[in-house]
């Protein structure tokens, strides 16, 4: 597959959908293209990948160990907030944490949501989970985690 068809963007992609004489034949050609991915696998891959100790991503993403592994090894499903406060702390972009969010099925941030917004300015800002959920709090909205 050329460099081409990797770089199309959305609106690119929607237009050969609408024009494709078929399913299978947009599949067929855009099969490297498609996201999917496994929230655990992926997340751990992740965690690897920036060689971050997981007891401390656990301890200061506010989730418990044994959920937190449970997370990793595809035996509990987690939440977006408990998601986004993973990613706080892991100190990761807002760009990151959305494509994360859209591979995986869940809703990205969106700025004209409180909450989202509130996210994405600690994000931006370089806050801890902690932090953030201080934030959320003082806003009246809900947290990314209850206390353990």
């Amino acid at each position: 597959m050329s460099d081409d068809k990797l770089n199309k963007n959305t609106d690119e992609l929607e237009q050969e959908l609408r024009e494709a004489p078929s399913f299978d034949a947009f599949a067929a050609e855009m099969d490297e293209r498609f996201l999917a991915g496994e929230v655990g696998r992926d997340l751990s891959a992740l965690i690897k990948s920036r060689k971050i100790k997981k007891s401390e991503l656990f301890a200061a993403a506010n989730i418990h160990e044994n959920y937190g592994y449970q997370l990793l090894n595809g035996t509990r499903y987690p939440s977006r907030e408990v998601l986004l406060s993973i990613f706080l702390s892991m100190q990761m972009s807002y760009e990151e944490v959305n494509l994360f969010l859209r591979t995986h099925g869940f809703t990205p941030l969106y700025v004209r949501r409180k909450f989202d917004a509130a996210v994405i300015y600690c994000l931006m800002h370089g806050f801890s989970a902690m932090k953030c959920n201080e934030l959320l709090f003082e806003e009246g909205l809900p947290l990314l985690t209850k206390e353990k």
